[in-house]
């Protein structure tokens, strides 16, 4: 569970790092535009993603993130 924690964190983290330097756009992250994001595609952004990770937030279990899920991951409620 800690593990997980602190991976999301990192994810955030490098995420606002990127935000801070320019907003993550969900369709220049979506390069074969699909429509949602694979893990490969997350990855290229954040390489401290997980697959774990990736699996938590595909909450519809499609293998790819749609926007509202890639949102989900980017800015988590707490728990």
């Amino acid at each position: 569970m800690l593990t997980r924690i602190i991976a999301a964190s990192a994810f955030v983290f490098a995420a606002s790092a990127a935000n801070a330097q320019q907003q993550v756009d969900f369709a220049s992250v979506d390069t074969d535009q699909s429509g949602g994001l694979s893990f490969s595609e997350v990855q290229a952004i954040s390489a401290s993603a997980t697959q774990d990770e990736f699996t938590k937030y595909d909450t519809d279990g499609s293998g790819e993130l749609s926007e509202s899920e890639f949102d989900a991951w980017l800015n988590p409620t707490p728990q």
